[in-house]
Order: structure tokens, then sequence, then C-alpha cells
């Protein structure tokens, strides 16, 4: 562990972060440039919210970034601003005091992790629960039934829908750890609302409680 913190130490210094936007060394995304992101408006599911809008380009980037090159780092930042804008909203979701929340990620499709070492959405998930780990969980209990293709790569708001119907099932040994708790799902992205709406289905079959969706764009 330590060997691994020195080496990623070595490589700060050797090859210092830029800011995507701006090409200013030190973060991945300079607070300057965060603070010209343009908010999302509502999505299409009264239960799920978006921090930024994808038509800004800085945003688009940035969801780009951490889907093809796994950047914990940018990552870490991204977890971070959708920790502390929807702190209000998540507050209102533990429906039972003393119990924690559990963060459930969306599974990446078949393509993306042929090309990836891990979901980004586990990523952005895992960092989210940094934030917070007396109050927050981590379950990575969804999987997908079948093959399909990317969100991304369908071109229509209904073929998106029909591309995600009945895509998601609850890991049959971890449904104990989701039953009857609070959910909170978590996504990099969020286009018709069709993939978190059948996250959601797959968890109520099996017995989950409040169930809220955040996503870093929209």
């Amino acid at each position: 562990m330590k060997q691994s913190i020195l080496f990623q130490k070595l490589l700060s210094f050797l090859f210092p972060e830029k800011c995507l936007s701006c090409n200013k060394t030190g973060k991945p995304i300079c607070s300057h440039c965060v603070s010209q992101l343009t908010k999302s408006g509502k999505t299409e599911l009264p239960y799920a919210h978006a921090l930024f809008s994808y038509k800004n380009k800085t945003t688009e980037k940035i969801v780009k970034n951490l889907k093809n090159h796994q950047r914990p780092e940018l990552a870490e930042i991204m977890a971070r601003l959708m920790y502390q804008n929807f702190l209000p909203e998540i507050s209102d979701l533990a429906l039972f005091e003393g119990e924690k929340i559990i963060i459930v990620p969306i599974p990446a499709s078949n393509s993306h992790m042929k090309k990836r070492f891990k979901n980004h959405s586990l990523l952005l998930a895992e960092k989210f629960v940094e934030n917070n780990h007396k109050n927050f969980e981590l379950c990575d209990c969804l999987t997908r039934t079948r093959s399909s293709s990317p969100q991304s790569e369908t071109r229509t708001r209904e073929a998106r829908i029909k591309n995600a119907e009945n895509l998601y099932k609850v890991r049959e040994k971890l449904i104990p750890q989701i039953s009857g708790k609070a959910i909170l799902i978590i996504d990099d992205i969020t286009t018709t609302g069709a993939t978190i709406e059948n996250s959601k289905i797959a968890l109520k079959k099996v017995g989950a409680g409040e169930i809220m969706a955040i996503a870093f764009a929209h």
C-alpha cells in the first residue's frame, strides 16, 4: 500500500494534473471551471436529480474522461460535488434513524466493460461513499440480465427506453443487504431516465425501501 501511494505521488510529480477545461496545472477540473458549469434542469423522473447540464462542453469532457480513462481523482471531485449539492435531498431519504443509506451504482454495458478495467459508475459510487462512511454503505448489487447497446449509442427516446427494459436484476446473495433499506442510485449521466427507472424496478422487486437517484449530468 505504501509503495502504491509513493508511486502515485511520483507520477503526480512527473506528470502533474491539468484542468480538462482551461489546462491549468493542479486538478483534473479546477474550481474556477467548476463554477462555470451550467446547472441541470429537472429530469424525467420525480425521484431522480442531476447536477449539471451535459450540453455544457466542460461537463461533457468530465463525463467522457471518467468513462474512458478511469480517473479516480476526477471521480472524487465529481462525487464530492454531488454530495455537497444534493445533501438536503439525501438527508430526506434517511427514513430509518440510525440506518445507513445503501449506495447502488448502475452497471456498465458489456461493451464498456470489455474496454475498461472497472465500471465508471462504481468508481463514482465508491468516491461518493468516502464523503460520509457513517451514513452510507456501498452495495454493487445490480447486474445485467442480457447484453445491450450503450445508451449513448441509441438515438431516440423510444430506443433508449426499449434498450433498458428488463435490463437489470439484483444479485441474489445481496438481496438481504438492500431489502427494506433506503437506496440511493448513482450514475454519471441520465438522459431519458430509462436506465434509472429500470434499476428502480429491479430493486423494488426484491423489497428495497425508498429510492432516490442522482447523476452528475443530464
